[in-house]
This record gives structure tokens, C-alpha cells and sequence, in this order.
């Protein structure tokens, strides 16, 4: 929908024009959200630079209402400009009242202080017409005005020292120091900014999961099982049972496998295959370090109060050796992520297609092992092993393009750097906008979690784009960007992003530092 008034202004931009659109409020939708804002930055008559700013602040504070939008509900954004101001209206209905005082030191909402002219914030009282807290957040760019110069949330958990010491990340209620943002408006004249951060947009940009539970919310026994199988015959038969036994007695159902192997389980299970949620694990989990937030906790998260069974198979002889490390490290890391939950998850693994080192590794990374109709407790049980034992850096080439990141104003810059040396991607405009975002949240957290400076460095392979980003920071959490950052926790948004946008992640760290390679198939 799109308005016009008149002005007393001249000049090619003399009218004051509004473009507003409405869609459902989900992930998926982003990419529109961003070519939008594009196509209006472009009739606004922006720079190629503001327009990769204006998308990229729209997009965190839409990803950011999105996570805690009320199921169904829709996000709608207006931009409306002239010739001297762009302004943009994100509105949304968040599902839960937010923890006070979280979001003045997230990640994402000082990345939207750094890029725009003024921010603000609001949220109403819950309404039930909306079944939610209806939320606004609202920013602007004044044409050639200098952005605001918002230093980013420093980690001071060593020694008191900002910037130094070990990373750590996802970390709730530790100190952290606050710098106040520094806007210098057009006029010169020296103001602070009208920034006003109330418990609703605390909620959105702190992103707690979807109902408001932590992993602690229902106490119950978590387990973990291998099953082993020969072949499709044996696939059916251990699975079957488990999952007919779990519909009879009322509890919710999911299957994340390949999706042939979702083709003999709905078969078998005839008119209950309706009673079962079928995931298409070669896409939901082409990247496993997103598998335990988007199709795990997903699920489990539906029902909070309720025992869950869930058959997972992140690892089948389709697999690359690329992808295996991250694969094996998930399936330890699951032991940790759903500690305390009443919730089953079973891990097929095909003795006639893995290799002996898998059926090794899934003896570590599973508590109890799970052959034919035998059940037994792992005698090799280990998962912290796993993850030290795949904790493999990645061989960089010499000739990779380089660029050094040390602080948040280098930041646009590794954007457009980011974009030069995309390669075979460079056409694709929703996959350039993606490569954006990951550079900007991976560089960012570099930033703020370890110790700068942040070496970032970019390469093909046969199969992949390849970003490196290297900081001096020792990684302590595993699972940080793996699960939903839990409520009240500032931050923890960026690096979910980074594993929902890439074909695969991988961590390497050490004394010497961190280096997080994100990966886009070509």
C-alpha cells in the first residue's frame, strides 16, 4: 500500500511517500521483509551503502518481534520518506511479558543504534484481541546524517579488563559494561538518543523460546538411546514399537529423519502416520548445529508438560566429511541441552552403510545403546570427549582474502568486503543479504565475547563459501547459537542466526583463540 502528501519542499523527493506491508509474522518471511526495504530504499534515492544498513537494522529488529510473535499473528512495517528522512514501523504482538532491564546490552539492538539516526521502542499492555503485548519499534535515517557511534557490549569477566580474558557466552547476570550511545544529528547539535526500551521489546530482542519455557521447565528423566539397525527391515522394526507405544499412551510424536526413511515409517505405520510429525531431517537438519533449537526444542517445546518422543538421525552414510564433525558433536551436545527434560530422543545409526568410526563414536555420545530388542547402558559413554576429539580446525589457503575487524565501526566495512569477495554467490541477492548478516553477527560477537581484534577470511572450496572468523577468545559453551537464548539472558540471537542462515557451522577452539567457520553451499 503505498500514500503520498504533498510538501512545501522541492526537489525530487518533494512528497512524503508511505509503502506498508503485512505478512505472516514467521522466519521464512524475512527475505521479503529485506528485498522491500531494498526496493524502498531504492525509490528513496539511498546510497548502495545506506541501503545494505537500512536492510540489515530492519532485519534484526524483524527477526528479533518474529521469535516471540504470537503463533498465527501477523508483522506489519511501514516506511514512509522524504526527502530527508526514511522512517520505519515494525509492529508485532509478542506472545510473553518480557524481563525487565535485558536489552540495553543486546547485541542486536545496539547493531540497530550503530546503523540508524534514532530509535525507539514501545509495548502496550497485553490485549486480548491480539492475544498478545502489541509491540513497536520504530528507527529512522535523516539523509547524510553521521550514524550513531554505539560502542558494543564488552565482556569483562577476566580480571575486571574489558575486551580480555576468557570468552563467554550466553552468560546471565554476569557483569558486563555499558557505554552510552553518542549521536551527532545533521544540525551538529549535540543530543542523546531518543531511545526507549520498555519490557516488551526486551522480550523480542532477548528472544526467549517460544513459550516462555526453560530446559528445566518439566522435571523428568532424559533419554538418550542409540539404535542400531541392519538395513530397512530392521529400521522398521525398532522403530515401530517405540512409536505406536508413544500414540497409544497420548504423548506427542516426531520423526526428524532422511526423508526415505520417512517414507517407510509412514507405510508402516498406516492411519497413525497422522499422529506422528514427519521432518524432512535432510533439510531441517542440513546443518546440525541448528537441529537441537529448530527441530528438537521445536517440538519438545510445544508441549511442556508433557512426556515427548522424538526418533532423530543426524548421521547417515550420505553424510561428507565436512559435515561429520558437526554431526557427532551434536549428538554429544543433546545429552546436555535437554538434561532434566521428560523427553526421549532416539538416534538411529545403519550398521550396513556407517563406518566403524560412527558406530564407535555413537557408543560415546549415547548413554544407552539400543540392538534389536536388547537394551544395555553404554560402557563407553563419554560426550565431553566428543567434543574435544572434533574440535578440528578447518585448513585455510594462503590465498584467502583477508580483512581485520577491530571495532564496531569496522564492522560495514567487513559487509561490503563480505560482498566483493562472494564469488559464485554474488548473484543470488537473497544469498548475498544472508552472507551479510552472518559476517555482521559473526564479527560483531567476536567483538563483543572474545578479544579483539577479529581476523575475518573467505574462500571456495569444491562444495562451499567459506567465512573464517578468528578472535583471541577461548569458546566455553558449546552450545551457544544451538538453542534458543533462554529469558532473561541478554543477547544470544545473533549466533542462532548464524546456524539458521548457513548449510553448516563449525567451531574450532583453544588458548590461541576462536574461529567460527560458517559455510554456504554453492
Amino acid at each position: 500500500m503505498r500514500s503520498n502528501s504533498g510538501l512545501p519542499n522541492s526537489g525530487t523527493l518533494a512528497e512524503t511517500t508511505t509503502v506498508r506491508i503485512r505478512l505472516p509474522a514467521r522466519r521464512e518471511r524475512l527475505g521479503l521483509v529485506r528485498a522491500v526495504a531494498e526496493a524502498v530504499s531504492m525509490d528513496a534515492e539511498y546510497t548502495a551503502e545506506d541501503i545494505a544498513d537500512i536492510r540489515l537494522a530492519l532485519n534484526e529488529v524483524a527477526s528479533a518481534l518474529i521469535v516471540t510473535a504470537v503463533p498465527g499473528s501477523d508483522l506489519d512495517c511501514a516506511f514512509t520518506y522524504d526527502r530527508d528522512r526514511l522512517t520505519v514501523a515494525v509492529t508485532a504482538s509478542a506472545l510473553t511479558e518480557p524481563e525487565p532491564d535485558v536489552v540495553r546490552r543486546d547485541i542486536g539492538w545496539r547493531i540497530v543504534q550503530t546503523l540508524t539516526t534514532d530509535a525507539t521502542a514501545t509495548r502496550e499492555p497485553f490485549d486480548i484481541t491480539v492475544s498478545g503485548y502489541p509491540t513497536r519499534v520504530e528507527f529512522d535515517w535523516r539523509r547524510d546524517a553521521p550514524r550513531t557511534n554505539a560502542p558494543l557490549p564488552v565482556d569483562t569477566a577476566s580480571n575486571g579488563s574489558a575486551g580480555r580474558g576468557p570468552r563467554v557466552v550466553h552468560r546471565g547476570g554476569g557483569p558486563v559494561t555499558e557505554r552510552r550511545a553518542r549521536t551527532r544529528p545533521a544540525t551538529g547539535d549535540a543530543r542523546t538518543p531518543s531511545v526507549r526500551w520498555d519490557h516488551a521489546v526486551a522480550c523480542a530482542t532477548s528472544s526467549p523460546d517460544r513459550h516462555g519455557s526453560s530446559m528445566t521447565a518439566t522435571r523428568g528423566e532424559f533419554r538418550h538411546p542409540a539404535m542400531f539397525y541392519d538395513g530397512d527391515e530392521d529400521y522398521v522394526a525398532g522403530l515401530l514399537p517405540f512409536l505406536l507405544d508413544g500414540i497409544e499412551q497420548g504423548e506427542p510424536v516426531a520423526v526428524a529423519a532422511p526423508n526415505g526413511r520417512l517414507d517407510l515409517l509412514r507405510a508402516a505405520l498406516g492411519s497413525s502416520a497422522r499422529d506422528v510429525r514427519m521432518i524432512d531431517m535432510e533439510q531441517a537438519g542440513r546443518n546440525p548445529g541448528r537441529i537441537i533449537a529448530t527441530v528438537l526444542r521445536a517440538f519438545a517445546d510445544e508441549y511442556p508438560d508433557s512426556p515427548v518422543r522424538i526418533v532423530g538421525e543426524p548421521v547417515w552414510a550420505g553424510r561428507t566429511a565436512m559435515e561429520y564433525p558437526a554431526c557427532v558433536q551434536h549428538e554429544a551436545l543433546i545429552n546436555r541441552a535437554f538434561d532434566g527434560r521428560d523427553l526421549t530422543i532416539v538416534c538411529p545409526y545403519d550398521l550396513s552403510t556407517l563406518d566403524a568410526t560412527a558406530i564407535a563414536d555413537a557408543t560415546a555420545t549415547h548413554p544407552q545403546l539400543w540392538e534389536g530388542k536388547h537394551r544395555r547402558e553404554s560402557p563407553d559413554y563419554d560426550p565431553d570427549a566428543i567434543v574435544r576429539r572434533y574440535n578440528e580446525p578447518i585448513p585455510e589457503p594462503a590465498e584467502a582474502a583477508e580483512l581485520t575487524v577491530a571495532e564496531s565501526a569496522d564492522v560495514a566495512t567487513a559487509r561490503r568486503w563480505a560482498v566483493r569477495n562472494a564469488g559464485e554467490l554474488a548473484g543470488d541477492a537473497d544469498r548475498i543479504a544472508d552472507l551479510e548478516l552472518i559476517v555482521t553477527e559473526l564479527a560483531t560477537n567476536g567483538l563483543c565475547h572474545g578479544v579483539g581484534p577479529v581476523r575475518i577470511r573467505m574462500w571456495t572450496d569444491d562444495t562451499h563459501l567459506i567465512c573464517a572468523v578468528h578472535d583471541h577468545g577461548e569458546w566455553t559453551d558449546p552450545l551457544a547459537g544451538r538453542r534458543p537464548p533462554e529469558p532473561g539472558v541478554p543477547g544470544g540471537r545473533g549466533l542462532l542466526l548464524v546456524h539458521q542462515l548457513c548449510d553448516l557451522v563449525r567451531t574450532h577452539t583453544g588458548p590461541e583463540g576462536t574461529t567460527q567457520y560458517a559455510m554456504m553451499a554453492l
